[in-house]
């Protein structure tokens, strides 16, 4: 009899060890949502601020002129 008693217990010792083993893994293999909306937020934010700088370097802008110096002669 205390041997099946004894098989009993090893068998729910296996059980609650297995159970456990198994909780850690379903924590270890989830990476958790608020690390990969981070992660999306700052790929976002970082292409976004890489498109505005592209746009300002970019831009068409106006020819240079050169400036126009005006002489007062004043030969007597």
């Amino acid at each position: 009899m205390s041997y099946i008693l004894d098989a009993l217990k090893k068998v729910e010792r296996e059980q609650e060890i297995n159970q456990l083993a198994e909780s850690e893994n379903i924590f270890l293999s989830n990476p958790s949502k608020p690390h990969q909306t981070l992660r999306w937020f700052l790929i976002v934010l970082l292409l976004g601020l890489n498109l505005l700088l592209w746009i300002i370097l970019l831009w068409p802008k106006p020819p240079l002129t050169p400036p126009v110096i005006e002489f007062e002669t004043t030969i007597k």
